[in-house]
């Protein structure tokens, strides 16, 4: 389910797995309004919410809410990431109530497990580690190829990209080799 249309071609191959849209495009109207009346219409046996928010906090049913975690740089770097104080405030609040709602919060390491738990309140937090493949090296480029720098994530403001870029600069002005 989502408010957007979601326009990955991989998900149009997999027959059995259906998109329904509707909704706000407003995040919060979305997830404690609308995602309220679909679970409470549809009764899913899951849902998971792969973000740090997500889920509707009214939410009554028999449905497991599940959340996944990846870490809590927002909770930890607030401040890189919010502007204003009083966003802040009501983000923290917002993240660790939804943390708190889930039936079950899913998260890739320890680090993050006990982040969770510190900044959010939470007791039970599974950790999933996941691991490279045996055999799987690092690929040494030529002596003589320029430095490539790959980026994977959003572009939104808060991630900092220019931050990124311009670090990424200095560290080859610092360390030509």
């Amino acid at each position: 389910v989502s408010n957007r249309a979601i326009k990955f071609s991989a998900y149009d191959r997999i027959t059995r797995c259906p998109t329904e849209i509707f909704g706000s495009l407003r995040s919060v109207a979305w997830e404690q309004r609308d995602l309220l009346a679909y679970l409470n219409r549809q009764q899913p046996d899951v849902y998971f919410c792969g973000q740090n928010i997500g889920l509707p906090l009214l939410y009554r049913g028999r449905t497991r809410l599940v959340l996944g975690i990846l870490d809590a740089i927002p909770q930890r770097f607030a401040e890189h990431y919010i502007v204003t104080l009083r966003d802040r405030i009501r983000y923290r609040w917002m993240q660790g109530a939804q943390a708190r709602k889930a039936d079950q919060v899913v998260t890739i390491s320890q680090a993050s497990q006990r982040d969770i738990k510190r900044f959010m309140g939470v007791s039970q937090v599974k950790t999933i580690y996941i691991r490279q493949l045996a055999g799987q090296s690092k690929v040494r480029m030529a002596a003589n190829t320029p430095p490539v720098y790959v980026y994977i994530g959003g572009v939104e403001w808060r991630k900092r990209l220019d931050s990124v870029v311009q670090a990424f600069e200095l560290s080859l002005t610092n360390h030509p080799g």
